[in-house]
């Protein structure tokens, strides 16, 4: 009998040789004072999860992001996912997060008469994202 568990690619139990997980402390930018929480991270392979909890504070710049991404799970190539983010000024919307290869976390919000893409948010009152889960490929 042959049992092949789901989640370990094609390397299968080989991937295992590679297994960690981790936390660290991510903080939400463009908020005052600072949005922190703990995040956590698996390892299996080349193949990274990401957790990110849920982050609320009161926003004081346009922008936001994620700082505090360790290096060992930086992406090898820009990654992004849509998400959900609450923005003082609507209620939940469409945005997207994306890592680069130096860690910068950038959240965009999707203008709902449009589509666009956009960077600038409300700079005051409440500001929520949500949990996140993210899962990428790092290269070979």
């Amino acid at each position: 009998m042959s049992v092949k568990s789901p989640g370990l690619g094609a390397g299968g139990l080989a991937n295992l040789a590679n297994y960690a997980t981790g936390t660290f402390t991510v903080t939400l930018t463009g908020m005052s004072p600072a949005v922190t929480g703990t995040a956590s991270y698996v390892i299996i392979g080349n193949t990274i999860t990401l957790y990110l909890p849920t982050l609320t504070g009161t926003s004081n710049a346009a922008g936001k992001g994620l700082s505090g991404i360790p290096a060992l799970i930086r992406p090898t190539t820009g990654q992004q996912w849509f998400v959900t983010v609450v923005d003082s000024t609507l209620t939940s919307n469409v945005g997207r997060l994306t890592i680069g290869t130096d860690g910068t976390a950038t959240l965009y919000i999707v203008t709902p008469a449009t589509g666009a893409l956009t960077t600038t948010f409300t700079a005051t009152g409440t500001f929520t994202l949500p949990p996140i889960t993210a899962t990428y490929v790092q290269a070979p």
